[in-house]
């Protein structure tokens, strides 16, 4: 099983922090995530899933721009036998 994951970031917004400009003026919004559980690409063991303990993996978070309160992890799987 393949997750694709899309990442939001909810910044603080009115407090003064903002993300790092870049030289070009552009907000660097890129964070990293990632976990000893798995490999990208690779398979989630069956312990993170419905079939074994259905508990959540471990993730590590960087990069999360100043001022951020919330991350939101949204994940896809369009090849599960029950459909999306």
């Amino acid at each position: 099983m393949v997750i694709t994951s899309l990442v939001f970031l909810i910044p603080n917004a009115g407090c003064g922090s903002s993300p790092a400009a870049s030289s070009e003026g552009e907000t660097d919004m890129s964070i990293q995530v990632s976990s000893t559980a798995f490999t990208e690409g690779g398979t989630i063991p069956e312990e993170y899933t419905c079939d074994g303990k259905d508990i959540s993996p471990p993730l590590n978070w960087s990069k999360v721009p100043d001022g951020t309160r919330s991350l939101m992890l949204i994940s896809d799987d369009p090849d599960a036998p029950a459909g999306t």
